[in-house]
């Protein structure tokens, strides 16, 4: 961290392993933490990288961030990122073909805000160490018919199509070709990698669904009640 230069930088076609980003945003400065100069064995240790500006535009959404990367008053204790995030989603499917996760979601509108953390560095999201708060609200958005281990097994329990083989009730017709929401909101908090919800809603015409429980990220499990 002493060694990252402080950063203002504009670039307007940004691409991250050859998916394309958008606009990108980014000031940054390297600064001590005083707080923390008097318990840490080096002034090294005590350098703060302080991301006063995140930007990132697209046509598909518009992220703002901030954040730092701490260090730690113990001298053996790895540093940590605390991000405070605000995601504006105009097309929820556009953007995540834009990263890979081709054809699981059609349109979707809403945002995706919160606060985040993590043991390590800015570069790689410790996934095991993820804690924070998240909160959605989505509209106008449908599922689509999701092949297993494609997206990862958060966007399959979200998508509901493996449903209809659990009930002796034939919901084929509302799941099984995509689940299409009018409505997708939920709070959720995450400690350590695993992610808790107690009142993830989906509404539309034809059905009212609720969930409970738990997934964890790292280890991709769900506990669940729907």
């Amino acid at each position: 961290p002493e060694r990252i230069p402080a950063l203002d930088v504009v670039v307007d076609d940004f691409e991250v392993t050859g998916k394309k980003v958008g606009r990108l945003e980014l000031l940054a400065v390297n600064q001590r933490s005083l707080g923390l100069l008097s318990t840490v064995q080096s002034p090294n240790q005590a350098q703060e990288w302080r991301v006063q500006k995140l930007n990132i535009n697209n046509s598909d959404a518009a992220l703002k961030a901030t954040g730092v990367w701490l260090p730690s008053s113990d001298s053996q204790v790895a540093r940590r990122v605390d991000m405070q995030f605000n995601l504006d989603i105009t097309d929820a499917g556009a953007l995540l073909d834009r990263f890979g996760a081709l054809g699981t979601l059609k349109a979707g509108k809403g945002s995706l805000q919160g606060r985040i953390a993590w043991v390590g560095s800015p570069w790689s999201i410790n996934i095991p160490t993820l804690s924070g708060l998240l909160k959605m609200e989505m509209s106008k958005g449908q599922f689509l018919k999701i092949e297993p281990g494609r997206a990862g097994r958060l966007l399959n329990v979200l998508s509901l199509q493996a449903l209809p083989r659990l009930l002796t009730l034939d919901f084929r017709d509302v799941f099984s070709d995509g689940f299409a929401f009018d409505s997708l909101s939920g709070d959720a908090q995450m400690t350590n990698g695993v992610l808790a919800t107690q009142n993830l809603q989906m509404k539309s015409v034809l059905a009212l669904v609720s969930m409970d429980g738990t997934v964890d990220l790292a280890k991709e499990t769900q506990n669940l009640h729907v």
